[in-house]
């Protein structure tokens, strides 16, 4: 299980710089402009680039529960047991 830990590692120090970035492409929002939705471009562009991933990515998109609270908040080493 090392090579998945790691890969776990990798992928929160991943999510961890796509958090940061992502808060600043969504403070240039702009608020003056009506329709202006930089959240809803990136949650559309996010799925569609993870779908792309895998089949069993595209299937876990189409079939889970999005609002799994036991998730939120934490990375995925520590969700994943078998990291």
């Amino acid at each position: 299980m090392a090579i998945r830990t790691a890969a776990a590692a990798a992928v929160d120090a991943d999510i961890a710089q796509l958090v940061a970035d992502l808060k600043t492409y969504l403070a240039l929002q702009q608020t003056t402009s009506p329709g202006d939705a930089p959240a809803v471009l990136f949650w559309h562009w996010l799925i569609g680039q993870l779908q792309d991933v895998d089949p069993s990515m595209a299937q876990a998109i189409r079939t889970a529960n999005i609002y799994d609270q036991t998730a939120w908040g934490k990375t995925l080493s520590q969700v994943d047991t078998f990291a």
